[in-house]
Parts: structure tokens; C-alpha cells; sequence
């Protein structure tokens, strides 16, 4: 059996976001969900996502859904190790949101942005402006588990 190979990956960051917030929205009649995120928040969440993929200039190979629990530790031979990927093509930004999103309620979301931006050569205001947009997504994990947690509090903020 020989495997076909696909030249190039046929799906643009837009394909990713639509599955993203489509499953996520699924979520919203979710009673301790809903309770925190309205429509007003949500809906600028969308069109927040929306100008972000209409204004990228560069487009790159990305994951597509790079997350720490997609990331294993390979050992010292291999070190870490993306898996599950989305590929698509698409902001640069986009694979590094989910670590800075991870500051929310510990060193900070802003804080977190500047670390990652400046070791991985980002354009800071987008990657704050990527993470603004998908707080909300964030935020919905944490409130699917009942979760009170200092993250859901600064991540709702930044949703805002």
C-alpha cells in the first residue's frame, strides 16, 4: 500500500478558526458558560478573529492547534514534540496564543505575550490582539469544569 502524499497543506488558518468557533458556540447554552459570556462578548470575539485573518500579511506552516498538551517531552535526544497537528497556513501568531493564554492567572496574559513574542521573534500587538480574540474560547474550558479559577477572570477581562 503506498500512501499518497498531499503536496503543500490545503487548509487556511480561516478553515481552523470556523471549526474552532463553531464547536465552541455549541458550548454557549452551557448555564455556567452562558452566565459569563454574553453575546456581546462572543460576537466581538468573532469579529475580532475575523480581522486578524483578514489583515495577516504573512502567512507560515502552522500547527494549527499547538497547546501545551499537544507539545510531549521527546528526552534529551528528540526534546519536545508537537502532535496532533491542524496543519494549515496562516498567522504567525496564531500556534503561540494557547502559551500565552496559559499566563491568565499566574504571571499574566500580557506578561506571557512579551515573553513569547520577544524569544520567538513576534509581532507583540498581534499576538495580544490573536489572544484577545480567543480568550473567550479559553475561558470556556475553564467554565465547562465549573471553574472560578483567577484565569477566567482575567481572560473574560481581556475579552472585553
Amino acid at each position: 500500500m503506498r500512501l499518497k502524499y498531499r503536496q503543500g497543506p490545503q487548509r487556511d488558518l480561516r478553515e481552523i478558526c470556523d471549526e474552532f468557533f463553531t464547536r465552541m458556540a455549541r458550548r454557549l447554552t452551557n448555564p455556567a458558560i452562558c452566565a459569563q459570556i454574553d453575546d456581546d462578548i462572543w460576537n466581538r470575539a468573532v469579529r475580532r478573529c475575523d480581522v486578524l485573518l483578514r489583515t495577516q500579511t504573512t502567512r507560515v506552516l502552522l500547527h494549527g492547534d499547538l497547546h501545551p498538551g499537544n507539545v510531549l517531552d521527546g528526552g534529551p535526544v528528540r526534546g519536545l514534540v508537537a502532535i496532533d497537528p491542524m496543519v494549515c497556513v496562516g498567522d504567525p501568531c496564531f500556534d503561540a496564543v494557547d502559551f500565552a493564554l496559559a499566563g491568565a492567572g499566574q504571571e499574566g496574559v500580557g506578561t506571557r505575550c512579551a515573553h513569547v513574542a520577544k524569544e520567538c521573534g513576534m509581532d507583540l500587538e498581534r499576538l495580544e490582539a490573536w489572544c484577545q480574540a480567543l480568550a473567550p474560547l479559553e475561558a470556556i474550558g475553564y467554565l465547562a469544569g465549573s471553574s472560578t479559577a483567577p484565569a477566567v477572570t482575567e481572560l473574560l477581562a481581556l475579552a472585553r
